[in-house]
C-alpha cells in the first residue's frame, strides 16, 4: 500500500477553461510526450498539416509546440479553447496539457499530488481556505519500490522536514514574516547536515524549534530588529526587474501600471516608500495575510520534491518560495499604489498566479538568482530577513 497525500481542496479543483483570466497555452514552452506526438502525426486534413508545422523536435525523442509570434500556442482559439480538443477530443491532450497545474511525485512509499499556484483557479482556493491542509489516504501500489534503496529513507526524511517547515508556517502565534524567518534559519542550519544524511543532528535542531516557549522568546528579539527599507526595496526592485522581462501576456496589464512606478521608486524618499508599504499593510495585506500563508505552504508542498535544472539545498528550496512571496507582496503593493490605492480580489489572484507561473515554472531561475546573491555574500538568513519582513 502507498500513502496518497494531496491538498484537501484537490477534488474540488477543475479547469475553468475559457473563463480563466489567462491561458496556460501562452508565455512558456509546451512540451509534448513522445506517445502523444506519434498520435498527432496520424492526424489528417487541415489539423494534420498544422501539426506537421507546429509540433517540432530537436532530437527525435523530445517534442514541443512551436509558439507563434505572440508566444501563444498555435492551437489556442480566440475563445481560450484548444483546437485539438475541439476537433479530436480531450483524450488527445498531451501529458503536459492534461496534467497542469497538477504535479505528481513518488518517493519512499508515498504518492503525492500537488497543485501549482500558477493557476488562478488554484490561487482562488488560497483565499477561500482559512488555513490550507492536506489529506492522506492509502491506495494500492502504483510504482515499484526498492525498500533497500537508501534514497527512500532520505526522501521520506525530506518529507518529515518539509512537513515541519509547513507546521511552523501555520503557527497562529506569530506574524507570517516571523514564521518565514524561523523556517529560513532552521533550513540554513540543517541544509548541509541533511545532505550528509546526518538525521540525528537534523532532528536535534528541529526539536529546538518544536518549542513554542523558545519561539516566543526568539520572536521578541527578531521583532525588535529595526527594518532596513533601503536594502529591502533595492533588492525587491532588482528581483522584479529580473523576472519582469519574461513574456507573460496578462502581466502586460500590470506592467503598464507598475513599470513607471518601479522607475519612480528610485526618485521616492525612503520615508515615502515606507509610508506606501505601511499603508498597504494596514489597508490590504492584514486582511489577506492568510492567503499569502496558504499560498506559501502550497508552494513549499509543490516545490520541495520538484526537479530543478540543478540540485539545490533545502535552504535554497525554502528561500526560493519565501522570496517569491516577498516579490508578490512587493508587486501587489506597487500596483495598488500606482492604481490609485485600488486592487480588486481578481487582481490579487492574478498577481499571485502570474508571478508564481513566472518563478516556479522558470527552470529554477529564482534558484539561479539566489545563487548569484550568495556569490555576493547576500544569501544568508540575516540579509534575507530584511527582504521577507
Amino acid at each position: 500500500m502507498m500513502r496518497l497525500i494531496r491538498p484537501v481542496f484537490y477534488n474540488e479543483f477543475e479547469c475553468i477553461a475559457d473563463k480563466c483570466s489567462y491561458s496556460c497555452c501562452a508565455g512558456w514552452n509546451i512540451s509534448i510526450d513522445s506517445n502523444t506526438a506519434k498520435e498527432y502525426k496520424t492526424f489528417t486534413g487541415e489539423i494534420g498539416e498544422k501539426v506537421k508545422e507546429c509540433v517540432v523536435s530537436e532530437d527525435s525523442s523530445t517534442y514541443h509546440i512551436k509558439l507563434d509570434e505572440n508566444k501563444r500556442c498555435p492551437f489556442l482559439r480566440e475563445n481560450g479553447l484548444c483546437e485539438i480538443v475541439l476537433k479530436k477530443g480531450p483524450e488527445y491532450l498531451s501529458n503536459t496539457c492534461a496534467r497542469f497545474p497538477r504535479r505528481f511525485a513518488f518517493y519512499g512509499d508515498v504518492a503525492e499530488i500537488s497543485l501549482s499556484s500558477a493557476c488562478p483557479a488554484v490561487t482562488e482556493f488560497m483565499f477561500r481556505e482559512e488555513q490550507l491542509s492536506f489529506s492522506e489516504d492509502y491506495i494500492e501500489d502504483i510504482v515499484d519500490i526498492d525498500v533497500n534503496d537508501p534514497s527512500n529513507k532520505h526522501t521520506l526524511f525530506g518529507e518529515e522536514i518539509r512537513n515541519f517547515f509547513i507546521d511552523i508556517l501555520r503557527l497562529k502565534d506569530f506574524p507570517f514574516w516571523v514564521k518565514q524567518y524561523f523556517a529560513a534559519r532552521l533550513s540554513k542550519k540543517i541544509a548541509s547536515r541533511y545532505e550528509k544524511r546526518d538525521y540525528d543532528s537534523v532532528r536535534d535542531e528541529m526539536r529546538i524549534y518544536n518549542n513554542l516557549d523558545y519561539l516566543r522568546e526568539y520572536s521578541k528579539s527578531v521583532m525588535a530588529i529595526e527594518p532596513n527599507y533601503i536594502l529591502k526595496f533595492k533588492f525587491l526592485c532588482g528581483l522584479y526587474k529580473y523576472f519582469g522581462g519574461a513574456h507573460t501576456e496578462t502581466l502586460t496589464k500590470y506592467n503598464d501600471v507598475i513599470k513607471n512606478s518601479v522607475s519612480e521608486i528610485d526618485n521616492l524618499t525612503i520615508k515615502e516608500l515606507v509610508a506606501i508599504y505601511e499603508k498597504f499593510n494596514a489597508e490590504v495585506y492584514k486582511d489577506i495575510e492568510y492567503a499569502f500563508e496558504n499560498s506559501c505552504v502550497n508552494d513549499l508542498f509543490f516545490k520541495f520534491f520538484s526537479d530543478t535544472k540543478e540540485k539545490c539545498t533545502v535552504y535554497e528550496k525554502c528561500m526560493s518560495v519565501f522570496l517569491l512571496h516577498a516579490l508578490i507582496k512587493f508587486t501587489m503593493s506597487v500596483y495598488w499604489y500606482a492604481n490609485n490605492y485600488n486592487i480588486s480580489r481578481n487582481e490579487r489572484i492574478d498577481i499571485i498566479s502570474i508571478l508564481s507561473r513566472k518563478v516556479l515554472h522558470n527552470n529554477g531561475a529564482i534558484i539561479d538568482f539566489c545563487k548569484a546573491q550568495e556569490e555576493e555574500g547576500l544569501f544568508n538568513p540575516s540579509y534575507l530577513f530584511v527582504i521577507i519582513r
